[in-house]
């Protein structure tokens, strides 16, 4: 399954937004569902694919929202947050509840590397 952003207004969509790619045809038009559920074959040049997290960390992610790791359905909308989001997801799941801003600032500070949006 892919996954793009909308980077233009076509059709129902909206600027920013990541939709899951259904199909993609021979021609190289994308099959999405819109903002109001219509479904839509669209040139893919509106759209960039956006990559994946890694497995474990989708896994973790997805259960974090109360799926199944191997459940994809949510996937849009873990593609959806943030990185600050999906890291502070991600390490209250691990069991680091509240801990996100303390370990960004302890990486910034440490190895100079800022992980902020």
């Amino acid at each position: 399954m892919a996954v793009v952003r909308c980077w233009s207004a076509e059709q129902g969509f909206t600027i920013g937004r990541v939709y899951k790619v259904e199909e993609v045809h021979s021609d190289g038009c994308l099959l999405l569902e819109n903002d109001k559920g219509e479904t839509e074959n669209i040139p893919p040049c509106f759209f960039e694919e956006v990559e994946m997290y890694a497995d474990d960390i989708m896994e973790c992610l997805r259960e974090r929202l109360g799926l199944k790791e191997d459940d994809v359905s949510g996937d849009d909308q873990i593609m959806l947050m943030t990185k600050t989001q999906a890291f502070d997801e991600y390490l209250n799941w691990k069991g680091f509840l509240g801990w996100g801003h303390s370990i960004r600032d302890a990486v910034e500070q440490i190895f100079g590397i800022s992980l902020k949006d």
